[in-house]
């Protein structure tokens, strides 16, 4: 049926080129057939496993599918940052009820949060709290700077959490009783309200190395880094369709006008960011829930969320009165993030009417390779002081010593361990990095293991040979083999350990130095031998040239005198 369906589009699609003379995205601006050919067309250049596609007008379903491993529509996917947008239409709900102010103070209804006094609800709506994206929210405090735009996930449980105590009910309960139901969006949930869904759950992959690996997720119910209200909403992209439509209504009967554009436009500049790292390379600016920009010369809004093995990216372009919505169960973060934000970016051109982007077909791979190499070659770095133990010991014998040994166990046991702690503590906690980035973990925890292995192996060497010297120096006979075939017995090896000052860097060149001066020595001590030869006494019946003619001269004088 499938195949039949995709023969039918190719017919229809040739049809309409040859009667119209354009294709069919310069005839009305776009067909949704357009993005379908578009996407089918990416997804093996991205690698992407699979994704559900649907756009909506402020009227109707305009086209829904999916495509790759999985082809229900209604398979469900963890929303990521798509559910912060619920998120602050429940605050705002509350605020129009007169349950809460925006400009009140967080601690006020959340008094345990004592480090946030000062922070406002506003702020944590705007995420321009201070608190850092690796905060966990049972060690939540204000380290940034207030007023600057910064995801953080803790700003939004920390709403949840806020939703919970003035209403009463869950974060799920409120809101399916105040947008949810009102929105017809019957499949959205979460599974810490309905474990039982796990299984209809779409497959989701995570990523090894460039290799997908199907990887189911998980509630966690102590997770401190993202809650349910922050990033872990579930839902299809039929109900997420319907949302969409409930603001280009401008939030119909569920929601106030004014609620709608409080989240969309009521917004704080994003200064930490460049154009060139937004998903659009334009400048943004952030609601609630929402990044705002031009794109094209047209007003645009949207969201995306990568997290362990899916991505999402939602958007609306209300001068169309058009929306549509993107979930990915691929969580690439390396490579296949930006290649399925390129898109999301080529379905908005198409529904702008423009010419999308095709990605290199061997885009993903090469990426991934250069990646997977620069990984082998840190491997294989780190391994290398365990392989060259043996040339470390015979280098001992051409001046080895202490000061050598402390430079050894400072690359390979303090700077990996300093490592550790400065990207746990200032930069990303590393149980958050495995769920994002598996495979560079991976190989850091296997790259600091040998460095470790390499050191601790040349400390405990170094210290057996200095205990059994000081043991038994007269009975310890082992010896190294250096240039020239001489050795250095392990007394003097020892000496050179426990007594030598660090001379490491000029060892070779005086052992060349040295060899040398003996062969200039030698040549000297030849050249004196034969300029000067030595006299020495000989048997009489073996006289040499010499003293015959010495002879000879005297035994004529004698005659002479007679």
């Amino acid at each position: 049926m499938r195949r039949f369906y995709t023969v039918m589009t190719a017919v229809a699609l040739t049809v309409a080129t040859v009667f119209s003379g354009v294709s069919t995205v310069q005839a009305a601006g776009y067909h949704e057939y357009d993005v379908e050919k578009y996407v089918m067309n990416q997804l093996s250049a991205a690698s992407v496993p699979g994704v559900s596609v649907s756009i909506v007008s402020d009227q109707k379903e305009i086209y829904s599918a999916t495509f790759g491993v999985d082809g229900k529509t209604q398979s469900d996917y963890v929303l990521g940052n798509l559910t912060q947008s619920m998120t602050a239409l429940g605050v705002l709900s509350l605020a129009e009820d007169g349950e809460i102010k925006l400009e009140d103070d967080i601690t006020t209804y959340l008094p345990k949060y004592s480090a946030l006094k000062g922070v406002t609800i506003e702020k944590l709506l705007h995420q321009t709290t201070g608190i850092k994206k690796e905060t966990m929210l049972d060690q939540v405090k204000a380290e940034g700077k207030e007023g600057i735009y910064q995801n953080a996930y803790v700003n939004y449980s920390i709403l949840g959490e806020l939703i919970e105590s003035v209403s009463g009910e869950t974060y799920e309960e409120y809101l399916t009783e105040n947008i949810l139901d009102a929105c017809g969006m019957t499949s959205t949930y979460s599974l810490r309200q309905n474990p039982e869904m796990q299984e209809e759950m779409s497959p989701a992959y995570k990523n090894y190395f460039g290799y997908p690996v199907a990887a189911k997720y998980q509630y966690n119910a102590s997770d401190q880094w993202a809650t349910v209200s922050s990033g872990y909403m579930i839902s299809d992209v039929k109900d997420m369709g319907k949302y969409l439509q409930m603001y280009l209504k401008e939030g119909g009967d569920v929601v106030n006008p004014e609620d709608i554009a409080g989240v969309l436009q009521n917004t704080v500049p994003v200064i930490n960011k460049s154009k060139e790292d937004s998903l659009y390379g334009t400048e943004e600016a952030y609601g609630m829930g929402w990044m705002a920009t031009q794109y094209k010369g047209t007003d645009l809004y949207y969201q995306s969320g990568v997290l362990e093995n899916q991505m999402t990216m939602m958007a609306l372009i209300p001068d169309k009165k058009i929306g549509f919505v993107m979930l990915f169960n691929g969580g690439d973060y390396l490579v296949g993030k930006q290649l399925m934000e390129k898109i999301c970016v080529g379905v908005t051109d198409i529904l702008l009417g423009e010419k999308a982007a095709n990605i290199p077909s061997n885009s993903y791979l090469l990426q991934h390779g250069l990646i997977d190499l620069l990984l082998l070659i840190i491997l294989v770095g780190c391994s290398l002081p365990i392989f060259m133990t043996g040339i470390w010991r015979k280098r001992a014998a051409a001046g080895f010593h202490a000061a050598r040994l402390v430079k050894d166990i400072f690359i390979q046991i303090v700077l990996p361990t300093a490592v550790l702690v400065v990207v746990q503590k200032e930069i990303f906690p590393w149980k958050l990095l495995y769920r994002i980035v598996p495979d560079v973990v991976i190989v850091a925890v296997i790259a600091i293991a040998l460095l470790y292995i390499g050191g601790l192996l040349k400390l405990l060497r170094s210290v057996a040979m200095v205990v059994r010297y000081k043991l038994d120096p007269e009975g310890f006979h082992a010896s190294l083999t250096v240039q020239d075939g001489e050795e250095v017995q392990a007394g003097e090896l020892m000496e050179l350990v426990l007594d030598t000052p660090d001379k490491s860097e000029e060892t070779e060149a005086e052992v060349e130095a040295a060899a040398v001066q003996m062969q200039q020595d030698a040549a000297s001590q030849t050249s004196e031998a034969t300029e000067t030869p030595e006299v020495t006494e000989t048997p009489e019946a073996t006289e040499t040239p010499e003293a015959t003619e010495t002879s000879d001269v005297s035994q004529t004088s004698e005659s002479e005198q007679k």
